[in-house]
């Protein structure tokens, strides 16, 4: 099973485990130096002379990278370097080029697994330090000669490598990387100076050539390149272009005022921005739903029959004998008689009738739920969701945005048999999940997506909140359950449903946090730890994970011995973003010993231990959460996620035993397969790779592990099949391909594989 390994099997239970995670200003400065560069070809001799000028060694705590001198103003200099080179916490130095060290602060900083790698820092000193030249045209070209600088760990000395421009990729990879060259760059070198043959900074070092991880090789749009652009891109070095820089740090004076404008020219104008656009379509389709003895709910406009509408909103809003009314957008009230009440036997959707002369607007649907197995396979970026409804404190509509989740998590989070159980009798095993504050009087309003598309109905929060300010994720059903019951009543047809999926620029997602729709609001001075905590909840939401651990340390400070913040700690610094690890390991350490009966913190630790290959402690970690809470699904699958990688295939199968017999998931089905195919019981196997289909139909993966097994059982003509209806369903799968093409190899097709 070449395409379905262990890595597969980490990142699942990985994903399951760790979900929870998911819970930059410049200063101006203007460059007052005389540039020594002419606008003509310098020779190989000055050019290394330059480099050698501007370029230093980067500092951050144990880790070392290089940068190069970019302004001067007055004693201030500026620095510029990788966003990867720089640690959250700890110190910043810069050794300039006559061996002084000087103490750096951070005044920009990108992000290098989602948006551009570039950082800002700035020093102090009397000195006088020569400044790079921006090259300010983009008149880069393949074959264009260029020069790499930086420090690399091995040498104390700088490295200055010669090569060539070979790719111009026409958009950039993850962290903004688009110029690639055949220099060789090593480790250190990361941040350091890529010259032209006049001399000037064109751009940032920071991707060697043969990254390990094929991820390295993903556009941001969250896109993936065939298999056969990635071995090509993998030849050769990458930097940042310097242009990039005005996304960074717009307000540094020394960026030329042509790539400013050019970033101006991006930004959406006011009242036109992402969030205003989908706050005017919630607007119009969102709407209240009030019952006399049980609070108020949300739904949202979905379809019209002549002057018959229909309201998509959660079953529970509805599910109690009460008196209803439904409070449209223009303010008005419409009775709803119990008859005109629809709910879903399978989901937690629920359809209301009301009559009217009004006009209107009709929701678009679109449906998406992303699960663990298309990010395994897509890696897709983190997807925007916009939930709307009418909080019960307030009683006016309200907008908030969040991400959506890996929905397999979901699961993964709910750590109570009969909370479990009683969300899939409820119908949300098909189900979404998200960041978005999820505050009651919510239940029922519309999940938008970036365009303004309903991708889902909000159920409300998670059962288990770190503490009573709500640090957990919210739930709802999506919007494939919407499109089952309108069916089952015979109005698909009047459903608006979209396949255009968001396309969003880093710029509209940057801009969105200082809209007032969704900007955050600083703590008083005084601010005691619920109020902290409070804060901490709103930046952790919207993935602000550095300004999450600030505010932790800060409770920390008022309550050393606050486990809840020892362990969310360690949540956040586990995060698929920083990924620190060890740090994780010691914030969930001091929780648990604080509070050694909290299981969830023994759970995060062993998942961490897990990704660091510690196995034999991350099963330790799991047995002790296990004693601590014996319901709790995903501790057997990650104890079984763990044993395979002990290739202690017996155990492993027990404890998928233990996770299906609390609740047969599609995932579990599909780890119990690969085990049973790793133990050569492809029988068994194939049985259990049957049912994930039965539960998933429509997943390629399920069909590529399928084929597989068949191959092994020598029925080759159905191993094609399988193969041939997963590439119907993602004609894009380099791993449908590659199996059928050793398929044909198999069967001595040798043509047939060749066109594979």
């Amino acid at each position: 099973m070449k395409c379905f390994n262990l890595v597969a099997i980490a990142s699942l239970s990985s994903l399951l485990m760790l979900s929870t995670t998911y819970a930059q200003i410049s200063k101006p400065v203007s460059n007052q130096t005389t540039p020594i560069l002419a606008n003509n070809t310098l020779s190989p001799e000055s050019i290394s002379q330059l480099a050698q000028a501007v370029t230093v060694k980067v500092s951050s705590n144990n880790k070392g990278g290089s940068g190069v001198l970019i302004g001067k103003q007055a004693q201030t200099y500026t620095i510029l370097t990788n966003a990867h080179v720089l640690v959250n916490k700890g110190t910043h130095s810069i050794q300039t080029p006559d061996g002084k060290n000087h103490k750096a602060t951070i005044v920009s900083r990108g992000n290098s697994l989602s948006g551009n790698d570039l950082a800002v820092l700035q020093f102090q000193s009397q000195e006088n330090y020569q400044v790079v030249t921006f090259a300010t045209n983009s008149n880069l070209s393949e074959n264009q000669e260029v020069w790499a600088a930086g420090f690399p760990d091995d040498s104390k000395e700088l490295v200055i490598t010669n090569g060539k421009i070979s790719v111009l990729s026409p958009q950039p990879l993850i962290g903004g990387y688009q110029i690639g060259y055949t220099n060789e760059i090593r480790q250190g070198m990361s941040g350091g100076t890529l010259l032209n043959q006049e001399g000037k900074l064109i751009g940032i070092n920071g991707l060697h050539n043969n990254a390990i991880l094929n991820d390295t090789y993903t556009y941001e749009d969250g896109t993936v390149p065939n298999a056969e652009e990635i071995q090509r891109l993998k030849k050769f070095s990458f930097a940042v272009p310097i242009q990039t820089l005005a996304k960074v740090a717009p307000n540094l004076a020394i960026i030329p005022p042509e790539w400013r404008n050019q970033q101006q020219a991006q930004k959406p104008p006011v009242g036109n921005t992402l969030a205003d656009k989908v706050n005017n379509i919630a607007q119009k389709i969102t709407v209240r739903i009030d019952s006399k003895n049980n609070g108020n709910g949300s739904g949202v406009i979905v379809a019209q029959q002549g002057q018959t509408y229909y309201v998509a909103t959660a079953r529970h809003v509805v599910e109690n004998l009460d008196s209803y009314e439904i409070i449209t957008p223009d303010g008005k009230r419409y009775a709803v008689k119990s008859e005109n009440i629809i709910k879903s036997k399978e989901t937690h959707a629920a359809l209301i009738k009301f009559a009217s002369n009004e006009r209107y607007d009709i929701a678009t649907i679109s449906i998406y739920n992303r699960s663990t197995f298309d990010y395994i396979n897509q890696k897709p970026k983190p997807f925007l969701v916009f939930l709307s409804g009418f909080p019960a404190e307030s009683g006016k509509l309200e907008l908030n945005a969040g991400y959506l989740q890996i929905k397999e998590e979901f699961f993964g989070r709910t750590d109570d048999r009969s909370v479990l159980k009683s969300f899939l009798n409820k119908g949300y095993k098909l189900n979404l999940s998200y960041s978005n504050l999820s505050l009651h009087g919510t239940s029922g309003g519309p999940l938008l997506d970036a365009m303004g598309q309903v991708i889902g109905i909000n159920g409300g929060p998670e059962n288990s909140p770190i503490s009573q300010s709500q640090i957990s994720f919210g739930y709802g059903t999506p919007s494939s359950s919407i499109v089952g019951l309108a069916t089952e009543v015979g109005i698909k047809k009047e459903l608006f449903v979209s396949t255009d999926t968001p396309n969003i620029k880093d710029s509209e997602i940057n801009s969105l946090w200082e809209h007032p729709l969704f900007a955050i609001k600083n703590p008083s001075a005084n601010a005691n730890v619920d109020e902290l905590f409070q804060y901490a909840n709103q930046l952790w939401r919207v993935r602000k994970f550095s300004e999450t651990v600030d505010v932790l340390e800060q409770i920390l400070k008022l309550d050393k011995d606050s486990y809840q913040a020892h362990y969310v700690l360690g949540l956040i610094l586990s995060n698929e973003d920083d990924r620190q690890y060890e740090k994780a390991l010691d914030a969930f350490d001091k929780a648990i010993s604080i509070n050694p009966y909290h299981f969830q913190s023994w759970k995060s630790k062993s998942a961490v231990l897990h990704n660091l290959k510690r196995y034999t402690e991350a099963l330790l970690a799991s047995d002790q959460a296990i004693n601590e809470n014996n319901e709790d699904m995903s501790l057997y699958v990650l104890r079984s996620s763990i044993l395979l990688q002990l290739k202690r295939y017996p155990e492993a199968l027990e404890a998928i035993n233990q996770a299906i017999n609390i609740e047969g998931l599609d995932f579990n089905y599909f780890i119990r397969t690969y085990i049973r195919y790793l133990s050569k019981d492809y029988a068994a196997a194939l049985a259990d790779s049957n049912q994930f289909i039965t539960l998933q139909p429509d997943n390629a993966s399920a069909y590529i592990v399928r084929g597989q097994i068949r191959i092994q059982l020598k029925d080759n003509k159905a191993a094609l099949a399988d193969f041939n209806q997963a590439i119907k369903l993602r004609p894009n799968d380099v791993d449908a391909y590659t199996s059928r093409g050793h398929l044909y190899l198999n069967i001595k097709d040798n043509k047939a594989a060749l066109m594979q």
